[in-house]
């Protein structure tokens, strides 16, 4: 695809904004316009969050699979494992739905 070079035009006000605007989101000027002309909004993403996010499953996966390995060495399973899976599980889905509550 050959890019065109268009003109566009705007007062230095709006110039302005428009970069105050792309540098919030982490833009250039020219990918903003694109990007607000072609989908009409742009959002932005705390990547602190998702990385807590991305920790705390990391945590709980490795709980997960601890009580799935003592499971299979002992052949048996305990109600207490039981219980503290589904603990693991209702700690996973808080975090789940906590992190996708602001991209809502």
């Amino acid at each position: 695809m050959s890019k065109k070079i268009r003109i566009f035009r705007a007062s230095a006000d709006e110039w302005e904004t428009i970069k105050r605007n792309a540098k919030e989101v982490g833009m250039k000027p020219c990918t903003y316009i694109r990007r607000i002309a072609i989908e009409g909004k742009i959002k932005k993403y705390d990547m602190k969050l998702v990385n807590d996010v991305r920790l705390e499953l990391i945590r709980i996966g490795t709980n997960i699979n601890q009580i799935s390995a003592m499971a299979n060495s002992t052949h048996s399973v305990y109600s207490k494992d039981l219980e503290n899976m589904q603990t693991e599980f209702s700690k996973l889905q808080k975090v789940v739905d906590k992190w996708l509550k602001p991209l809502e």
